[in-house]
């Protein structure tokens, strides 16, 4: 049996937390959008821009990312 404290101590730890989710086909066309092929960094532009995006007024170490 799940003790009660353990229980209110798990709620507390992840309340507050916010999903933020990422569909898998909208991120292949976020990645592609100016062009295939890319460079490691452009690439690495394109998922930042789209995290900065998704997690807009969300506290960044409260988000979660969830791949759906």
């Amino acid at each position: 049996m799940i003790d009660n404290a353990f229980v209110r101590a798990l709620q507390e730890v992840l309340s507050g937390l916010q999903k933020a989710a990422l569909d898998a086909g909208e991120l292949r066309a976020v990645l592609a959008r100016g062009g295939m092929p890319c460079t490691v960094g452009e690439l690495e532009d394109r998922f930042k821009r789209h995290l900065t995006g998704l997690t807009r007024g969300k506290e960044p170490g409260k988000v979660r990312i969830v791949l759906e």
